[in-house]
């Protein structure tokens, strides 16, 4: 047999056979190639390329229903890690040809995951192992659905367009175009959950949204931007980079989280006071909560002129025929989405008093402030209280804003849900 013939130990025996030109011993010379003779009868050896199946040889790429891959690896230890290797060789080279196709590079680390090509499985008929020396090769070939393919490229061309974009809102940011970069974040917020995820995330566009929003004067907005990141983010240094912003905004509107919580909603305020005497309006305490509510951008609706103060003090009583009547009247007439309803109850038998304290006079309480709120679409209560307060000798404008900003401070703000936690009708 020539040389060039021989499996690589015995062709190593022949080559140093072919040394003894060179001086040495022909004795030696045939002890190493009986030694090598007997080490590779040892070693199970690879068949050759030829011998391998045709999946192998001559790998498909498509049949118009599906996508093929060949994945392959060696040096494994067992016949199941060359084979999951191989998997994920597959898996990887078929998410690269996916991302490559529109030009847009995610980085190694995902694309050898596998995230993107969950839908993809191996074929148990088009699987082959080979034992070596350095450990266990395989070759499996897997297929993908053309439809799956289809939509995770489509993904991946929303993510080249994401990356773009945000690429232009730094130049426009770096030009102070503020208005412009705040229209491309808008953009990439709502277009994110179409995209193969970029190289950011909604909370670090969020974070530059509430900048640019700052610069444009809009601090509202910018506080609601950084909200959303403390809400969102699960990395530590940009929840603190939010809440940095957040305290060098300063003093915010009083009614600031409701409107975020009640969202666009037009808010109808009704409030009444009761002294002993029959209900009767108490413009005053509108009056208060309607400027809290403008401060913060919260379309209002004063309901007094539509609804008879008994009424108000029925349904902030407990009659739920009352409620229901006032809610309808606030949907169907004023278009109003939540509801408000304030009743300062003021006990003239206390009014004026005062209590001996540890040797100290302090005026008596003689007021329960009771507070309901509702969402007029389904004549449910969705938050509801009473806190006590002083109304003294004062004038009906003078504990008008207090009241106001106990309930709002203490109350509403912190403790009232959002409005889609409301009861079901």
């Amino acid at each position: 047999m020539p040389v060039a013939d021989l499996p690589s130990p015995n062709r190593a025996a022949a080559d140093l056979v072919s040394a003894a030109g060179f001086g040495i011993p022909r004795a030696v010379i045939a002890v190493i190639a009986v030694l090598s003779a007997v080490s590779c009868t040892s070693i199970p050896e690879s068949p050759g390329v030829a011998s391998r199946p045709d999946w192998i040889l001559h790998p498909k790429d498509t049949d118009g229903y599906y996508f093929y891959k060949v994945g392959s690896a060696s040096g494994c230890p067992t016949e199941e890690a060359a084979r999951d290797a191989a998997y994920k060789n597959a898996l990887a080279s078929l998410a690269k040809e996916t991302f490559a196709e529109v030009k847009v590079d995610i980085g190694g680390p995902s694309l050898a995951s596998g995230f993107a090509i969950q839908s993809a499985e191996s074929m148990p008929e088009c699987q082959y192992h080979e034992k070596g020396i350095y450990g266990t090769s395989c070759w499996l070939q897997v297929r993908w659905p053309a439809t799956e393919r289809a939509k995770l490229l489509e993904q991946v061309r929303w993510c080249a367009t994401l990356e773009q974009r945000w690429r232009d809102t730094q130049t426009l940011i770096a030009q102070h175009r503020w208005q412009d970069a705040g229209v491309l974040l808008n953009a990439i917020i709502s277009d994110y959950r179409k995209a193969y995820p970029p190289s950011f995330s909604t909370s670090q566009v969020q974070l530059i949204l509430g900048d640019v929003s700052r610069q444009q004067g809009n601090r509202l907005e910018a506080w609601r931007c950084y909200q959303a990141v403390l809400k969102m983010a699960t990395d530590p240094a940009l929840r603190k980079e939010a809440r940095d912003r957040i305290d060098a905004l300063g003093s915010l509107p009083l009614m600031l989280p409701l409107k975020d919580r009640w969202g666009a909603a037009k808010l109808g305020i009704l409030c009444g006071i009761r002294d002993g005497r029959e209900c009767r309006a108490f413009p005053a305490l509108t009056r208060e909560l309607c400027n809290f509510s403008l401060e913060a951008e919260i379309e209002t609706v004063n309901l007094a002129e539509d609804i008879a103060p008994a009424r108000l003090a029925a349904a902030i009583d407990g009659k739920p025929d009352d409620l229901a009547a006032i809610c309808e009247t606030a949907r169907a007439k004023n278009k109003a989405g939540i509801l408000l309803i304030v009743l300062y109850d003021i006990d003239p038998a206390k009014r004026g008093k005062v209590l001996e304290m540890d040797g100290q006079r302090v005026p008596l309480p003689d007021t329960l402030v009771k507070f309901l709120v509702a969402v007029p679409g389904t004549a449910k209560s969705l938050f509801a209280g009473d806190f006590k307060e002083l109304a003294g000798d004062s004038s009906e404008s003078a504990f008008a804003k207090p009241a106001a900003v106990i309930l709002l401070r203490n109350y509403l703000v912190p403790k009232c849900p959002p409005v889609e936690k409301a009861a079901p009708p």
